[in-house]
């Protein structure tokens, strides 16, 4: 017949397996949850931006009056850039580079006062169907709150993982499946829709 105290050091050994591999799983699939979080956010986030792109090529399109052509010029450029810094977005591995991070925060920045001040000076134009152009001002600042939204979630999820992954007891969960050299740089959320936009309505 066993022992007594042999009989519990092998149910206090099961228990504390039991316990420890409850929390490396369980760190280990929060730590993925959130990376997968991080990744759908990002997506959503990516498509707002798309749709701010489809928009300020349909304002562009709403004059062919040389007296906006500069604005015009810049709003397409800025266009572009943003379009192009979304591909490289959806192509990059996770985490982004910061690099990357810094060159969406300035194409953000400047498509939605690109579309601000075109938006603007069409206002002022009497010929203009003010309809058409009140539907994308209203559009726009629809947009320019979902990616603000969209920001915001994204941050709260990086800070989730970078805090956790360097805390006790992720920091060695993180380190122990080699999660622990990954680091979610957050993006600048743009302004509220409130200058340009509102002097033009």
């Amino acid at each position: 017949m066993k022992r007594p105290w042999i009989v519990f050091s092998a149910i206090c050994s099961l228990v504390m397996g039991i316990v420890l591999f409850c929390v490396i799983f369980g760190g280990y699939s929060s730590l993925l949850r959130s990376q997968s979080r991080i990744s759908t956010v990002k997506q959503m986030l990516a498509e707002q931006c798309t749709a701010q792109v489809g928009l300020a090529l349909r304002l562009s399109a709403l004059s062919n009056e040389e007296a906006f052509q500069q604005q015009k010029t810049a709003l397409d450029r800025t266009a572009r850039k943003l379009k192009s810094v979304l591909v490289r977005m959806a192509a990059a591995k996770d985490p982004l580079d910061r690099e990357l991070v810094e060159k969406f925060e300035t194409a953000q920045k400047e498509i939605t006062r690109g579309i601000n001040v075109l938006a603007t000076a069409l206002k002022q134009n009497q010929g203009l169907a003010e309809k058409d152009l009140d539907v994308i001002l209203r559009e726009q600042k629809e947009l320019n709150t979902a990616v603000i939204v969209m920001v915001k979630q994204y941050n709260k999820e990086a800070t989730y993982f970078n805090t956790r992954s360097r805390q006790f007891p992720g920091m060695f969960i993180a380190k122990l499946f080699s999660l622990d050299h990954l680091r979610f740089p957050e993006i600048a959320p743009p302004a509220l829709i409130q200058g340009e936009t509102a002097s033009a309505s």
